[in-house]
C-alpha cells in the first residue's frame, strides 16, 4: 500500500519549464502552472530549494514574475505589463536575454 498523505497529485509536481519561449508561457508558469505543474507562486521554501536546477531557474525568473506583478497591481493588465517589458527589452529579445537583462537592471538599482 502506497501512503499517499502529503504527496502531490501525479502531473502536479514542483518543477520549472526548462526553456519557456515567450513571456506568455513564463507567466503562466508563475501564475497557473502549465504542463500540470503546480504554479511557481505556490512553491514552498523546500520546493523552490529542492535541487540547484529548480533553485537557479526560481531566482532567475523571480526577477520577472515580480516585476509583472508589481505592474498588475498597479493597474495594468498582465498583458500591458508583458508588452511594457517588450519596449524595454526588445520584442524579438529571448526570454533568457530578457531575464538576464532584467536581474542586470535589478542589481544596478
Amino acid at each position: 500500500m502506497i501512503n499517499l498523505v502529503g504527496a502531490d497529485i501525479v502531473g502536479n509536481t514542483a518543477t520549472l519549464s526548462r526553456n519557456p519561449r515567450t513571456l506568455e508561457v513564463l507567466w503562466r508558469e508563475y501564475k497557473y502552472g502549465i504542463d500540470g505543474r503546480k504554479p511557481a507562486q505556490e512553491f514552498t521554501t523546500a520546493e523552490r530549494n529542492a535541487n540547484s536546477g529548480t533553485k537557479q531557474a526560481y531566482y532567475r525568473r523571480i526577477v520577472f514574475w515580480e516585476a509583472v506583478e508589481r505592474m498588475i497591481n498597479g493597474g495594468n493588465s498582465y498583458y500591458t505589463a508583458l508588452n511594457r517589458i517588450r519596449q524595454v527589452y526588445g520584442a524579438s529579445t529571448s526570454v533568457t536575454k530578457v531575464l538576464a537583462a532584467m536581474a542586470r537592471d535589478k542589481r544596478k538599482g
